[in-house]
């Protein structure tokens, strides 16, 4: 008894290989449009934050909040630069590049 085959183009495939092949052109379709998606995540992602902090400026004052956002970029940069060098902070950064840090 011949198993059930399917036809992709030129490609004739067992019809239990016919969802693997389906699904490998599902992922190439999303590596080829990669950017595009990065991009779209990151507009959401960008509005989004501004939305929050629209409403976080309102409702606690935006010096707060601006405060809060510092101490939040230190804390993850500080981790950051500890998983990636052992370092919380820069400590052996010049003073032309603590300049660039802080500005």
């Amino acid at each position: 008894m011949h198993a059930k085959r399917l036809k992709y183009g030129f490609l004739t495939v067992p019809l239990q290989f016919a969802f693997q092949i389906k699904f490998l052109k599902q992922i190439t379709v999303f590596q080829s449009h990669i950017g595009e998606f990065a991009g779209l995540g990151v507009s959401v992602c960008w509005t989004l934050s501004a939305l929050f902090f629209e409403k976080a400026g309102h409702k606690i004052g935006s010096l707060s909040v601006n405060f809060i956002r510092l101490l939040l970029a230190i804390v993850f940069l500080g981790f950051t630069t500890f998983i990636a060098r052992g370092l919380f902070f820069p400590v052996d950064a010049t003073g032309y590049q603590w300049f660039w840090l802080g500005l």
